[in-house]
């Protein structure tokens, strides 16, 4: 009698023979049964190499990310594992003294506290960071945009703490310290003092704190809180004056709480600069100008003529350069940048103007060089020479008589230099092509190779100069 519980499927099971059970012919359509009696799966070749594909393109992401972090990045990341455990605190170099030839002090060295803010320990919930970044603007009186600004600036150096405020007073410096507002270091800093305003300050130039563009191209030896040379003698003799920081290396445990010093190293200060200037003379000349042309520009250079050495260059009119040391405001630079007088402008450096009465004794050594005249030659100055329609005159009326080559150079006479350079009448001159050849081997038209930046080029003009540049023949009143 047939089991109503049980039924035996022929097309699932097969029949049963009194030998068991008898396979029976099935067609599955993922699988079948395998020889052994047992059901297996059945995957064609396209499937298979799916399969293959992706488990080899899951190694070969897995390695090549490997390979990304551990070799290419790998200095990257250990680099950032290392500023977790190791802390590097530095003591600034003291940089060095500037003094003019007789020993006066032309710059100082100032010291106190420095305000400076680590992106990297301040608050990461945005709310709290614009908090405690309002929070020092209010204390230091910078502005909380400005703050921002400079973090932004600098936003590539992210372990780096970034100056704020230089020259903090000690008030100020008191409530940051007692807030203890996170991502704030107060730093013991140091900045210029200098005594002498305005007649040495295109001489001497200025420090400020360095810039991301400035760093990039020295980060090897610049932290972004160090000073630098910006202008005049303190950007030329920078690499001297600056000094090498010390350095203690300080294992932190993962609060950043100090554990032990590691190593730690002095600061080696800067080499101190004595310049061949006269103080007391570059001030005397700058009063003298200041006096005489008070809503004027001019520039004074004095130097020894047995070695060539600067003893006095004014620029007129001047800036206080003790006004960039800690970061000039907006409004006190504005106010140089669109004085009408220029007061930024190097004159003595950056300008370029007609020599003047200074190539004199060029022309007469040429001439006596070439043949052209003799310790005894002599020219009636009468008070100018005439050509054609043009006049071209003697600075003194009525001229200076009788002149020798001596007397053409004491008195600055012009007349005779005209004869001997351009000639006149039956007096052959030099000429052109020779007062060119002259002024070139007495380096006019070169730079003299100062010892301070931005110097300019002379310029000699030529017969083809003129002719390139306005299409005009060279006429005898040009020489």
């Amino acid at each position: 009698m047939a089991n109503p519980f049980f039924e035996v499927n022929p097309i699932d099971l097969g029949r049963k023979s009194s030998l068991g059970w008898v396979e029976e012919s099935c067609d599955f359509s993922e699988g079948s049964k395998s020889d052994s009696g047992f059901l297996s799966l059945s995957l064609s070749g396209w499937k298979l190499k799916w399969f293959f594909g992706i488990i080899f393109l899951a190694l070969f992401v897995i390695l090549t990310k490997s390979f990304w972090l551990q070799i290419v990045s790998g200095e990257q990341y250990l680099s950032l594992a290392e500023n977790n455990r190791i802390k590097n605190e530095y003591n600034k170099a003291h940089r060095g003294v500037i003094y003019d030839k007789n020993g006066k002090v032309l710059v100082q060295n100032l010291f106190g506290f420095s305000l400076f803010v680590a992106p990297s320990e301040l608050p990461k919930d945005p709310v709290w960071r614009e908090q405690a970044l309002r929070r020092i603007a209010e204390i230091t009186t910078v502005g909380y945009e400005e703050i921002e600004a400079r973090l932004k600036e600098a936003s590539a150096y992210y372990y780096q703490p970034i100056a704020i405020r230089v020259g903090l007073p000690y008030d100020q410096a008191i409530l940051l310290k007692i807030e203890e507002i996170p991502g704030v270091r107060l730093g013991m800093d140091s900045w210029r003092l200098y005594p002498i305003t305005e007649s040495l300050s295109h001489l001497l130039g200025y420090i400020g704190k360095i810039n991301p563009e400035e760093y990039d191209k020295l980060n090897q030896t610049y932290l972004l809180d160090d000073n630098i040379g910006k202008a005049g003698l303190e950007k030329q003799y920078e690499k001297y004056l600056r000094g090498v920081n010390g350095v203690k290396r300080i294992e932190v445990d993962a609060l950043g709480r100090e554990k032990k010093i590691i190593s730690q190293t002095a600061f080696v200060p800067g080499d101190s600069l004595m310049l061949s200037l006269d103080a007391d003379l570059q001030e005397k000349i700058y009063a003298i100008i200041k006096d005489k042309i008070p809503k004027g520009k001019a520039s004074v250079i004095v130097s020894n003529p047995q070695d060539g050495s600067i003893l006095a260059m004014v620029d007129y009119p001047s800036y206080d350069d003790n006004l960039f040391t800690g970061g000039i405001d907006n409004e006190s630079y504005q106010k140089l940048l669109n004085d009408e007088n220029k007061p930024l402008f190097t004159r003595s450096i950056f300008g370029e103007y007609p020599s003047g009465s200074t190539i004199k004794p060029v022309m007469a050594s040429a001439a006596l060089e070439e043949g052209v005249i003799t310790k005894a030659t002599t020219v009636l100055s009468t008070g100018g020479l005439h050509i054609g329609g043009w006049s071209f005159p003697d600075w003194k009326a009525g001229g200076h008589g009788v002149t020798n080559v001596t007397k053409a150079i004491a008195q600055s006479v012009n007349t005779f230099f005209y004869y001997i350079g351009g000639g006149y009448g039956d007096f052959q001159g030099l000429g052109l092509d020779r007062i060119v050849k002259y002024f070139r081997i007495f380096g006019l038209g070169e730079k003299t190779g100062i010892d301070l930046p931005g110097e300019r080029n002379g310029f000699v003009p030529t017969e083809a100069w003129k002719k390139e540049t306005s299409n005009e023949p060279w006429y005898i009143g040009d020489t």
